[in-house]
């Protein structure tokens, strides 16, 4: 975005140069402020430029904005994503979480593209763990949720394990259960009442 930043001097004589933005190191904080409210927010690029267009204001490129977003929210994000999680484990205490897990697709039936797994400490109702995983990363659109299960438990393990917590007793669906050869190494199973 344009930043007006003219020259101004003192009656003694002292120049000085004025920038309507502060800035972030290098960086103009609108800059970087704007594509974080739009990330944020779980806006986009064009919608944002078709508000600054009815307004006439001028606005940044998509180049710029998908820079900004790469260099530093998306890393700020997962860097508090994981601060949180690490948190959450840590107050679970000694004893084996017990753990809700399901996947959801963008769509329903064998064409999905995008399968979100998301594992839930029952007892807390917090959100643990959560992977998303593209098609193209498994055999089919069918492994989604057997694969986003693994990453879910790699990942509550791995923190867990610097925390000192046990493996987590897992309650899902039996399906996705039988089909991931990692689930059964690290937890110990018992089936939702409904699958009994």
């Amino acid at each position: 975005m344009g930043l007006p930043s003219p020259w101004r001097q003192c009656v003694v004589g002292h120049r000085r140069k004025w920038e309507s933005q502060t800035r972030v190191g290098k960086l103009f904080a609108g800059n970087l402020l704007v594509p974080s409210a739009v990330f944020l927010t779980g806006g986009s690029h064009s919608t944002f430029v078709e508000t600054c267009h009815l307004l006439s204001l001028v606005s940044m490129s998509l180049r710029q904005f998908a820079n900004q977003q790469r260099i530093y929210i998306v890393p700020e994000v997962n860097y508090m994503w994981t601060q949180h999680t690490e948190a959450l484990l840590a107050t679970i205490g000694d004893s084996p979480p017990i753990v809700s897990g399901d996947a959801q697709c963008d769509s329903p039936g064998h064409c999905a593209s995008y399968g979100t797994y998301t594992i839930l400490d029952s007892a807390s109702h917090l959100i643990l763990a959560q992977e998303t995983v593209h098609v193209t990363e498994v055999k089919n659109s069918y492994w989604l949720e057997t694969e986003g299960l693994e990453r879910c438990l790699q990942h509550i393990e791995c923190t867990a394990m610097g925390e000192g917590i046990n493996a987590p007793l897992v309650v899902l669906c039996l399906h996705c259960w039988w089909e991931c050869p990692g689930a059964k190494r690290k937890v110990d199973h018992r089936s939702p009442p409904h699958h009994k």
